[in-house]
């Protein structure tokens, strides 16, 4: 088993820090999609910086790896650059997903009128620009979780095509 920490950091100070690290914790999950707070978008950097700075600094001595979980909205396209590139300077992976509106009818999500963050047609040429950024960056040594077809995907996702993807699943006998 691993243990894998999903988080906004916000309650991540260095004593807890050292404690989940010494209970064995694997991976920490930053969930950071802006470097300032906005509106819709309380996932930021700056209010966590010290937390963020402690975290990275004693990865390597506990021995659990960090990554940024980073959610591309349409208010957030400039963050995502900044965040990559903060990523970058610390030595640590980067997660992309793209923030998009329910593809289906749900009647009980009663705020999707309202939701300034949701990636809408207007917003596919800018998205696809930082989206061939990532990428570029990815294929010049940028740690990512997303491989470069992943990315690519991205674009016909966000646009409310299904992305054909080939699971394999093998049997294991453990008798």
């Amino acid at each position: 088993f691993w243990i894998y920490v999903p988080t906004n950091g916000r309650l991540m100070r260095p004593d807890l820090i050292d404690r989940v690290a010494d209970a064995g914790v694997a991976t920490v999950n930053l969930a950071v999609d802006v470097v300032d707070e906005k509106p819709g978008l309380p996932k930021a950097l700056t209010p966590i910086r010290s937390y963020f700075d402690y975290l990275v600094k004693k990865q390597y001595g506990y021995g659990y790896i960090v990554f940024f979980n980073i959610n591309i909205c349409r208010t957030n396209l400039d963050d995502v650059r900044r965040l990559t590139e903060i990523a970058r300077q610390n030595g640590i992976v980067t997660d992309y997903h793209i923030n998009e509106s329910p593809m289906t009818e749900q009647s009980h999500f009663t705020h999707a009128g309202d939701n300034s963050t949701f990636i809408t047609p207007q917003d596919w040429q800018s998205v696809d620009e930082l989206l061939d950024w990532i990428i570029e960056k990815n294929r010049s040594g940028y740690k990512m979780a997303n491989s470069v077809q992943r990315l690519n995907d991205m674009k016909a996702f966000m646009r409310g095509q299904l992305i054909r993807i080939d699971i394999l699943f093998c049997a294991v006998d453990f008798g």
